[in-house]
């Protein structure tokens, strides 16, 4: 986890394990988590209910206050990382005990970014070694993908009477 001095709050949701679910937080970044994603230490299923701590990176000041590395090594060479969006994602059950993904399970977050621009790269934060890691190439937005996630936003916002800015709900702190 990234220090927390920075006062970017997690939001907190919780979860039920056995089922598929998708958050949509209030950027409008869309979480999917599958069924059964998640495992204890020992290799052991997750309890039912997992409480999910989320929080966004959206500009250098989060960044910097944050303690995140802000430099990734590119074939030997330093380079300052420049980054369209970031987000931490944390897993618990019984309040505080990590859990972990399972073998062969991922989460799907589709980070609502500020950036437009197309030109970035998917990288995960070992956090042990404070060391990025690219994932995927140029990100690349494909069209039926994002409106099958915009109709699953405008389902939820709709199914929970949220399309209301005046009924918006926040997470609790």
């Amino acid at each position: 986890s990234f220090d927390s001095a920075a006062n970017i709050y997690n939001f907190e949701f919780v979860i039920d394990n056995k089922e598929d679910t998708t958050i949509v937080y209030k950027t409008g970044t869309v979480i999917y988590i599958p069924a059964n994603a998640f495992r204890t230490k020992d290799g052991n299923d997750a309890k039912k209910k997992v409480k999910i701590k989320y929080r966004e990176f959206h500009d250098q000041i989060d960044q910097i206050f944050s303690g995140i590395p802000m430099n990734y090594d590119s074939a030997g060479i330093i380079r300052p990382f420049e980054s369209a969006g970031m987000f931490e994602v944390l897993a618990f059950e019984d309040d505080s005990i990590p859990v972990y993904l399972k073998d062969g399970r991922n989460l799907k977050v589709n980070l609502m970014s500020h950036n437009e621009e197309n030109k970035f790269n998917v990288y995960y934060l070992d956090t042990v070694a404070k060391k990025w890691d690219l994932k995927q190439q140029q990100t690349i937005t494909h069209k039926e993908e994002l409106e099958k996630l915009s109709k699953e936003k405008e389902d939820f916002l709709s199914k929970h009477g949220l399309l209301d800015p005046n009924k918006l709900i926040t997470p609790k702190k």
